[in-house]
């Protein structure tokens, strides 16, 4: 029991109070129907997963004949004339007991939902031909899925909510006895049956509820579900068919679900479906339990609540005595399944230090600069896309302090997904102190999915370099995320310098579904450009030509860099590389797809009823009073996994305001008016995975954390995919030769497959050039252990 009250509970705080008689029932997804070995089960009810994308109030109980008579009261007076008068059970002869109504048809159903729907003034569900449904048996009803009247559930609320949670026949345990004999104790505690009953309905409330305070979801009476007899539902709020097809009489039915007091026990199961009846017919075991959309959605509570926390950023150096510029070496992505540490970046920092000290350069700081906390991201968060992002912040946060200290000559350093931290930094140093020297030097930089880093790195500093590898990890030269060429840097290619390199076999699809395969590509890793610099450091890296820290400021050699213009498009090549594998077309694998601008004029939006909002078809301004927010119900046209808008704050000086976006209950960025460049600037984030056509809600809340108003303007709100659209396999296809024989299957492009003794250490094995959906492999590596592979694709 106390699981149960702990999940009503959440209910309750998510939803806030229910109406009168309700409960609430949170949005999710579910398996429906029914297991193959389930006893009782029919042909239809095959399962499979269906989604509740909003949540929905549901009485309680089963409307009762006192709940009838009051709205039917009503209703005569105002216009309805044909409403059932309805029963209190089959046995009239049994004093004050309250049953559920029976004897009412599906038409008077949902006439009394649109008559109690008037009755508290909300707009009714029901409508024929455009006017609200009050008279007659019509059968081509409409229903507006919007309002916020009362209606009819669909099947999939219904068994969604009868569930809760459950995957057994009824929510109290399994199915034990099919018939009504002997009592199924199961359902005996759930509701009333033929095995039970006494031939008749009972007073509601008299058997244990579900997880989320539901009675009588199985027997005492059928409830009349929105559904004609059709097809089993599924898919995100499926509402059966359109319209009955009358090719066979029980298609004109409406679906009817719970089972009732006259009912063996198969009949009352969770999945069961067999029920129907004609739209104007009444039975005595036949009543109603109506629902409401959520009147405040759980979206709108999250963006109601306290403001978030304003963000704090790493350390910033203290200058000491002496000293004029400043090293800073920083850090990118941490993956979250990898522990925080961090020593490699005190190891460079020492080493730049002794180097100094070694030459008698007495006037340069070295600093470690530590952002673990936001970089420490999960791959379902965005990972390092996310931590992309949040590095920006930190740059900005870091140029404030070097302008505030005024040094002179400024190196930074960074490594995969912190480039735009040195990229915000450089901007911001030279917005407000542009005669300092900015020297900007990346090693093996993280561009972004979108690629947009490639011609931004490096721009504005005085001069910048890079240093990339061939690698696995980042999937080399098929996706280049961390590798080619930068707009505004001189670009060197270090990967055959790498002791550690190995060559790894190149496969494609020949048209005979063969396995081939006779090129190598060398593969370095993600980490050597960095082993690369702290060579040069040292000292110790043979065949660097002069390349690497010898180039920096402090290194001596920043006199040199002229002989090394930036934007050079063919990367210089450091060592001996490999004959190219000129035969194989190495193709771009990920699809990038981007909806129109979303139409302000033509979407559902909510608003806060605090601050300033201007809402324009391309976008919107707010101004904090705190909170201010709007959130709009978006659905899309394809899968999407991605956010941007161009955003400008337009405060007055001295404002700090924070812009929180959500997908869902879900903050997936912030923008800190306190580090966020002037001026429009386009934003991205990854947001949780969106199928086409299921609707999920965007929030925009902004809020001060000073005295001076925040005022922010957003603009060409963007959702768009970018990753496989469609999913791949990877199976095993037998034995060629001695070796296993492995084929991939997926949507044309170039793959990375990679192998484990032990599911955590993968090496690179291939790369497979997919051009007609299947590509077949081979792993000559003779191994007795254990093997596992698997194939990779951003």
């Amino acid at each position: 029991m106390k699981l149960f009250a702990s999940a009503l509970a959440v209910a309750a705080s998510v939803y806030g109070q229910a109406p009168e008689g309700m409960v609430a029932i949170p949005r999710g997804s579910f398996v429906m129907g029914s297991p193959m070995n389930e006893p009782g089960r029919l042909e239809g009810e095959n399962q499979r997963t269906v989604t509740i994308s909003r949540g929905f109030f549901m009485f309680a109980t089963e409307i009762t004949k006192d709940q009838w008579d009051v709205v039917r009261e009503w209703a005569l007076q105002h216009g309805y004339v044909d409403l059932m008068e309805g029963t209190n059970g089959r046995i009239t002869e049994h004093g004050d007991e309250i049953h559920p109504v029976a004897q009412v048809s599906w038409s008077s159903a949902a006439k009394w939902c649109n008559a109690k729907s008037e009755m508290e003034g909300r707009t009714p569900c029901y409508t024929v031909t455009g006017n609200i449904y009050r008279n007659s048996a019509y059968d081509r009803v409409d229903c507006d899925w919007d309002a916020n009247g009362f209606r009819l559930p669909t099947e999939a609320e219904w068994e969604y909510a009868c569930r809760a949670g459950t995957t057994t026949a009824f929510y109290t345990g399994s199915i034990v006895h099919v018939k009504s004999s002997p009592v199924d104790l199961n359902l005996d505690r759930a509701g009333w049956y033929w095995g039970n009953s006494g031939w008749n309905s009972h007073s509601v409330k008299q058997k244990q509820a579900n997880a989320w305070g539901l009675y009588d979801m199985h027997g005492n009476v059928w409830e009349w579900c929105w559904d004609w007899h059709g097809g089993f539902p599924e898919g995100i709020n499926p509402k059966g068919p359109s319209y009955p097809s009358g090719a066979f009489p029980f298609e004109t039915f409406r679906m009817m679900r719970g089972g009732g007091w006259n009912s063996p026990a198969w009949r009352c199961r969770s999945a069961n479906r067999d029920t129907s009846l004609a739209p104007n017919t009444g039975i005595d075991n036949a009543g109603l339990r109506p629902v409401l959309l959520e009147t405040v959605s759980r979206d709108e509570l999250q963006l109601n609540q306290t403001m978030p926390e304003q963000p704090t950023y790493g350390a910033c150096p203290k200058k000491q005595d002496g000293k004029d510029s400043l090293v800073v070496v920083t850090h990118g992505w941490i993956p979250a399944w990898e522990p925080i540490d961090l020593r490699w970046l005190d190891d460079m920092a020492k080493a730049i230090e002794d180097n100094l000290a070694s030459r008698g350069v007495n006037n340069w700081q070295v600093y470690p600069y530590e952002w673990a906390e936001k970089a420490h991201i999960p791959l379902v968060q965005g990972g390092p896309e996310t931590a992309l992002f949040n590095a920006r912040g930190e740059g900005v946060n870091l140029g404030d302090c070097i302008v505030a200290d005024g040094w002179k000559n400024v190196h930074l350093i960074t490594y995969s997904a912190g480039a735009t931290l040195i990229q915000a930094a450089c901007d911001t140093i030279k917005s407000s102190f542009p005669s300092a020297i900015v020297h900007l030097t990346f090693l093996d930089p993280f561009v972004g999915f979108d690629g947009a880093g490639r011609m931004e790195y490096g721009a504005r500093a005085d001069w910048s370099d890079q240093y990339f590898a061939h690698d696995f990890k980042t999937s080399g030269e098929i996706f280049s995320f961390t590798e080619g060429a930068l707009r505004n840097a001189y670009n060197v290619n270090v990967t055959w310098l790498d002791e550690n390199k190995v060559p790894v076999r190149v496969f494609y699809s020949p048209g005979s579904g063969a396995v081939s395969g006779t090129c190598y590509e060398t593969v370095s890793s993600h980490d050597w450009p960095n082993q690369f610099y702290m060579n040069t450091i040292l000292n110790r890296q043979q065949g660097s030509e002069g390349l690497g820290f010898p180039l920096s400021m402090e290194g001596g050699g920043f006199s040199a860099v002229t002989q090394y213009p930036t934007g050079n498009a063919t990367s210089r090549v450091l060592g001996v590389p490999d004959a190219p594998c000129e035969e194989y077309s190495f193709a771009e694998t990920t699809q990038a797809f981007a909806e129109t601008p979303v139409d302000f004029s033509s979407v559902t939006f909510m608003k806060s009823s605090t601050g300033e909002k201007n809402i324009y078809s391309t976008g919107f301004e707010l101004g904090t009073e705190s909170p201010v927010w709007i959130a709009i119900e978006l659905s899309t046209t394809n899968n999407a996994n991605l956010l941007s808008f161009e955003a400008a704050f337009t405060s007055s000086p001295g404002a700090e305001g924070v812009f929180s976006i959500y997908s869902g209950t879900n903050i997936v960025g912030t923008l800190d008016e306190r580090v966020t460049s002037s001026g429009m600037r386009r934003h991205s984030f990854p947001i949780p995975f969106l199928q086409a056509q299921q609707e999920r809600m965007l929030g925009f809340r902004l809020d001060p954390f000073s005295e001076v108003q925040s005022r922010i303007t957003v603009t060409n709100i963007i959702v768009g995919f970018r990753g496989l659209q469609e999913p791949f396999s990877l199976f095993s296809a037998g034995i060629e030769n001695g070796s296993p024989v492995f084929q991939l299957a997926g949507p044309n492009g170039t793959y990375a497959v990679e192998s484990s003794t032990n599911l955590e250490d993968w090496n690179a094995l291939a790369f497979l050039v997919n051009t007609n959906g299947i590509v077949r492999f081979t792993d000559p590596t003779p191994s007795r252990a254990t093997r596992f592979y698997r194939a990779v694709a951003p």
